[in-house]
């Protein structure tokens, strides 16, 4: 029985790990370290703010 749940979701993760290959990578092979990169929040990167909400709430609002 232990076997066959390993089995399953061994193939699950294979699944999920080709699904993330080819969505963000187009197909080609990924560290972790890509992955987290992924995460990163890009943001405002400078420049003077002219809008009233966004000076108020933060360049990286979504008001």
């Amino acid at each position: 029985m232990l076997l066959i749940v390993h089995g399953f979701m061994k193939g699950i993760l294979k699944f999920l790990r080709n699904d993330v290959s080819h969505y963000f990578f187009e197909g080609n092979d990924y560290t972790g370290q890509d992955v987290l990169n992924l995460l990163v929040f890009g943001g405002w990167k400078g420049g003077q703010i002219d809008d009233d909400m966004s000076n108020r709430f933060g360049m990286g609002s979504r008001y």
